[in-house]
């Protein structure tokens, strides 16, 4: 392993980490919209609405933080590839993940945070939990 690293540039290991957060964070987000989303369809509205909450919170963990690791060696690969003329593609990523996060905090940060609320079940009744948790997943 140590005679890998020692063959690699600074550049070549940010394009592995960036390649591999990438595609962790593409994971995650295929997962969640495949799998879990197929999964919770047919339960009731109750704990289609639980399972989504325990869902997110795990995801709201990961990943932000995923994303932020991904655009940051995304911008070290740009900065150790100062020769290269295609240096500029390198930035496209840490773009789209800067727009994920601001478009998640500026437009679902307060719908997502009213469906996590503990007792909006009560408060806002099933059908507003229905219509919204299901258009989230």
């Amino acid at each position: 392993m140590e005679s890998l690293l020692n063959c690699l540039s600074v550049s070549e290991i940010f394009q592995i980490l960036t390649a591999l957060l990438a595609g962790t964070y593409f994971g995650g987000m295929l997962y969640v919209t495949v799998i879990e989303a197929q999964s919770r369809e047919h339960l009731p509205i109750v704990s289609h609405w639980e399972q989504w909450c325990s869902s997110f919170r795990r995801a709201g963990k990961l990943m932000p933080l995923m994303a932020i690791l991904q655009a940051i060696t995304s911008v070290g690969v740009y900065m150790s590839n100062i020769e290269s003329r295609d240096q500029m593609i390198w930035l496209i990523p840490p773009g789209i993940m800067i727009f994920l996060i601001l478009y998640t905090l500026i437009f679902m940060m307060k719908l997502n945070s009213s469906l996590l609320e503990k007792d909006v079940i009560k408060e806002k009744g099933l059908f507003l939990i229905s219509s919204q948790s299901l258009k989230l997943v």
